[in-house]
């Protein structure tokens, strides 16, 4: 819903207020909002993060995307959203997944082209922040990529709900050199900063995101400088800014003050950050040189940024499928080698068992996949991991005796197959409230034995109607319960 013009004299939370009301702001997503919740909770593990993000295709994407790129620079590439987390660490998951989770919900209901180059631009304001980040040798810099994202967010709300006057402010802007500032209270009643400030206040920004959100406040401060430059770039680029040597000149001169780099060039520094995003690639169709070309001809002035941008940024396509890999035999495979070599490094049983059920769900896509393990007085089958839509669900609620022989769960225990089973038809544990609750009935049950004897088990469920598992699936559990199982005889030995 849009409305057009925005009334003039409002102040900053009365507009975001009316935004609200149109539905002009997207809501924060779910899984980010349960991200941040248990973020902040000290008995969080590794493994609840990952079942979360997990959940959502395209945050799963981004988030390996990031892990792999040239601000990280891991020694080997980043594959599984495990790996992510631990490379990355709670408080910079909990960052990004809010920031481009609020980018994401702009990007599904883009489809004006110049709206859709305003969305390009805050993605860039967030790629040059990090790539200003690691020339400062930044130890988070996921924090400056959030900063300079949200920065540019009220930009897209104002356009969205209120084009003419977002126009206008451009305009302001672009053709009467005013700042940014005074060109949004001319068109809008309110200060940019005052409105940016107001949405953080919607979305409940974590503070080191709220830090760089306005330009208002001690400036002096190199990540914050280097955050408002990465903006200031950004919209020349992208034409939210008057194009021409002036500008360029005077963004140069404050990065080689920045950086201390005196041959600093804005062309090689934007391709250099595109071409190390693959997201750029693959998400907007832009490729390095894309981007410097865009930067040659803001710096020389002659044209329309903006126009220009307009003409290369293509219009928005929703690529959540790009975000899952479609080859699902050569996935599986790829999860199959890392659990090996993981095997063999000595990982450790925690990083296997992560390694394991995100190759499970990812692959074969159950609702939910439960990991369960004797207890240490060998009386009780109990579950230990959970993954999937149901990552709320404590997993010791999958439990039973170990002499309950009448139940399927202990049955599959004591032999050595695959088994397929119905929640609604037979008996798995004592209590199968567990399974109503979740609404599981397509059952499949893989015993982890480990010479010669059953350690745990595999369980994976999908909902009430949902197709049942395949032989294929059963294979594919063969493996990787073998694989588990050579994990616990390496830490025996």
């Amino acid at each position: 819903m849009t409305t057009s013009p925005c009334p003039p004299g409002e102040s900053a939370v009365d507009l975001v207020r009316k935004l609200r009301a149109a539905n002009s702001i997207p809501a924060l997503d779910e899984n980010v909002a349960q991200l941040c919740r248990l973020t902040e909770r000290s008995e969080t593990r590794t493994t609840d993060l990952t079942a979360v993000i997990m959940r959502d295709a395209a945050l799963t994407s981004r988030l390996l995307a990031i892990a792999n790129s040239a601000a990280y620079r891991p020694r080997n590439p980043i594959k599984t959203v495990s790996s992510a987390v631990i490379l990355l660490g709670f408080d910079r998951i909990r960052q990004l997944a809010f920031g481009l989770s609020l980018f994401h919900k702009h990007a599904e209901t883009i489809r004006d082209k110049e709206l859709y180059r305003l969305l390009v631009c805050a993605y860039c304001s967030g790629l040059f922040a990090m790539a200003l980040a690691r020339r400062l040798r930044d130890e988070t810099p996921e924090e400056l990529f959030v900063g300079g994202l949200m920065h540019q967010l009220p930009r897209l709300v104002l356009f969205n709900a209120f084009p003419e006057s977002y126009r206008e402010m451009a305009r302001a802007i672009v053709h009467e050199r005013l700042d940014r500032d005074r060109a949004c209270v001319q068109a809008f009643g309110a200060g940019y900063d005052a409105i940016a400030m107001a949405l953080a206040d919607h979305w409940q920004l974590p503070e080191p995101c709220r830090f760089y959100v306005a330009e208002s406040g001690e400036r002096t401060a190199p990540r914050r400088q280097a955050v408002h430059l990465a903006v200031a770039m950004a919209d020349l680029v992208f034409g939210n800014s008057p194009p021409g040597p002036e500008t360029a000149g005077a963004l140069i001169a404050r990065a080689v003050s920045l950086t201390n780099e005196s041959e600093f060039s804005l062309p090689n520094f934007a391709a250099a950050a595109a071409d190390a995003d693959p997201n750029m690639e693959s998400f907007f169709h832009l490729s390095g040189q894309d981007v410097a070309m865009m930067a040659r001809i803001a710096e020389w002035g002659k044209v329309d940024s903006a126009d220009v941008a307009n003409t290369l940024t293509h219009s928005f396509e929703r690529r959540e499928a790009d975000a899952v890999e479609t080859d699902t035999p050569l996935v599986m495979a790829h999860f199959l080698s890392e659990l090996m070599i993981a095997t063999r490094n000595r990982s450790g049983i925690n990083a296997v068992l992560m390694l394991a059920q995100e190759g499970i769900y990812r692959c074969m896509r159950p609702t939910c996949v439960l990991t369960a393990f004797a207890d240490r007085r060998q009386n009780r089958l109990q579950g230990r991991l959970i993954a999937g839509e149901a990552a709320t669900i404590e997993p010791a609620r999958y439990q039973a005796p170990l002499d309950a022989d009448d139940c399927l769960a202990i049955q599959n225990l004591q032999g050595s197959e695959v088994v397929l089973a119905s929640a609604a038809r037979q008996r798995i544990l004592p209590d199968d409230a567990l399974f109503r609750e979740l609404n599981l009935d397509n059952l499949l049950l893989a015993p982890i034995r480990s010479k010669d004897r059953t350690i745990g088990q595999f369980l994976l469920g999908r909902r009430t109607g949902e197709p049942p598992f395949s032989a294929d699936d059963c294979l594919w559990m063969i493996a990787i319960a073998g694989h588990v199982a050579m994990a616990f005889e390496a830490t025996d030995e």
